[in-house]
């Protein structure tokens, strides 16, 4: 299949999201680059969604909106940037600001990426993905726990992400896939990585180091709270607790205490063995 013009193909887990700058052809090539990593091939089955971007309103700063949801998907609505999504459809357009454009561009994606993981099966997951051989580990936690410096201290181990990444059970357990979404202060992902999930891992700085048994629910709460978008849709709860219960049932998680250097990472891999 040939190669639309104004048109990339972003391959975010196990689906693909088509993105159209038709209308916009300057915006093209500064989202691929953002997304480099992650570009793929037109696929030869239509993609999970087809997004258009469309020239909004100016803004003074990039604005992170709140979806708001629908019956087939959700909308966002002025001031500033709008957009719609509508899942039945797969399709979706988005109207962001010219001068933050990709900003507001890769906020609308991650919420679309974020649904379309929870239609599928699957996760969209606030955490530092970390690839050691061959196998996956999340690094969870509040704004300011410390995802990002666990992903400066791993060394050349790869970045999955450190921020988002996606989880989804598959027939020999879980699975976690980097995402190409990044603000200007994180570390911009290695690659399109995807490994076996192991270990989940709750992050508690302190000044000694090492591993704690957490309560099953303290650890559901924590994970349902580091799920977005999902976890504010009131429709979904039942299904969103349930596949929580499934994920820290069938992978282990530990609370992770840890200081600034990366000697964490030698307590991981006595545990893991």
């Amino acid at each position: 299949m040939a190669q639309p013009s104004h048109t990339f193909f972003l391959k975010t887990g196990w689906f693909i999201i088509q993105v159209d700058c038709t209308a916009v052809p300057v915006w093209l090539d500064p989202l691929q680059q953002r997304y480099a990593h992650f570009l793929t091939c037109p696929p030869s089955t239509p993609p999970a969604l087809h997004i258009s971007l469309q020239p909004g309103v100016p803004s003074t700063y990039p604005q992170n909106k709140a979806p708001d949801f629908t019956p087939h998907g959700v909308t966002f609505a002025p001031p500033g940037w709008e957009g719609e999504l509508d899942f039945a459809q797969k399709t979706g357009w988005v109207r962001p600001g010219p001068n933050f454009f990709i900003e507001e561009t890769d906020y609308f994606l991650r919420v679309a990426c974020a649904i379309q993981a929870f239609r599928t099966e699957g996760l969209l997951f606030h955490a530092a993905g970390i690839l050691r051989g061959g196998e996956g580990y999340l690094f969870f936690g509040h704004s300011g726990a410390g995802k990002t410096t666990i992903a400066r201290l791993s060394g050349e181990r790869a970045v999955m992400n450190d921020d988002l990444v996606l989880l989804r059970p598959e027939p020999g357990g879980w699975v976690v896939y980097g995402t190409p979404f990044y603000n200007p202060t994180q570390v911009i992902p290695s690659g399109n990585f995807s490994a076996p999930l192991v270990q989940m891992l709750g992050l508690v700085q302190d000044q000694d180091v090492y591993l704690e048994n957490a309560s099953p629910g303290h650890t559901l709460a924590e994970i349902v709270a580091n799920v977005p978008v999902i976890s504010t849709d009131a429709r979904c709860a039942v299904e969103l607790l349930t596949r929580c219960q499934k994920l820290i049932a069938q992978v282990p998680a530990f609370r992770l205490h840890f200081r600034k250097d990366d000697s964490f990472w030698a307590v991981i891999e006595n545990r893991r063995g």
